[in-house]
């Protein structure tokens, strides 16, 4: 009777402990099947919110990300911006995916950066000088948005950088100075917009550049009414009021 006392002992004590290795075994597939939950979400978030605020990202995008004096991309700015842009439209509405994100926050960028290359989305003109792309044309890409404002434009001259552009529209003329740039436009392109603008007698006066514009050139184009226009902003920021006719 002892003998059958012991036997049934060690069937429980067997039972127990296949019970708790499986438990052990089940335990981390839960982990896993949450992440993949918590990864499908957070993506899944991600990617309406990317759809929904694509042309300023892009914008933001074209504006921060630039090649050190050796070529090497600096993503630091533009970083920030992702992660900001991921708290503000993502984890405030979800917070519960906070801990996902910090996990995974590396693949969100890449994510987001990638899809803007691979879309097409303005990273051809927005993100610095294509290898295709040559000064001529991008002052012809220039002309073809300001015709498509309602000017009347026409490039002047060709430049190392860009061209020149005269435009009129109702009687008012403007010239442009396009610059392609892989930095940031300096004050000096604003002294040679400003000399331009007087010596035609214009009306208006504007830089179009795929790159961003140094303070300095922020600072003396507004003190001197130059508009300084990013190529990713020029819809509807070249249009001017049509005259109204007299009562």
């Amino acid at each position: 009777m002892l003998e059958n006392a012991g036997s049934w002992v060690t069937c429980i004590i067997v039972a127990l402990v296949a019970i708790a290795a499986i438990g052990t075994a089940v335990l981390p597939l839960r982990g896993y099947l949450r992440r993949r939950r918590a990864d499908a979400e957070l993506f899944a978030v991600l990617d309406a919110a990317v759809d929904q605020h694509a042309p300023t990202l892009a914008r933001m995008r074209a504006r921060t990300m630039r090649r050190d004096a050796y070529g090497n991309w600096m993503t630091a700015r533009w970083r920030n911006d992702v992660q900001a842009f991921v708290k503000r439209e993502v984890i405030s509405k979800r917070p519960w995916l906070s801990k996902t994100y910090a996990m995974r926050s590396e693949k969100v960028f890449r994510r987001i950066d990638g899809g803007f290359k691979e879309a097409g989305r303005p990273d051809r003109i927005a993100n610095r000088r294509p290898d295709p792309m040559q000064p001529l044309e991008f002052g012809r890409l220039c002309v073809a948005e300001l015709e498509a404002a309602g000017w009347h434009a026409q490039l002047t001259k060709e430049r190392g950088d860009g061209a020149d552009i005269l435009a009129q529209l109702n009687g008012e003329r403007l010239i442009v100075h396009c610059r392609l740039s892989d930095r940031a436009v300096e004050e000096n392109a604003v002294e040679e917009i400003f000399a331009a603008r007087r010596d035609d007698n214009a009306a208006f006066a504007a830089i179009i550049s795929n790159a961003d514009y140094a303070q300095a050139a922020r600072r003396l184009a507004e003190d001197n009414d130059i508009a300084l226009l990013h190529f990713t902003d020029l819809e509807g920021a070249l249009r001017i009021e049509e005259p109204r006719a007299s009562g």
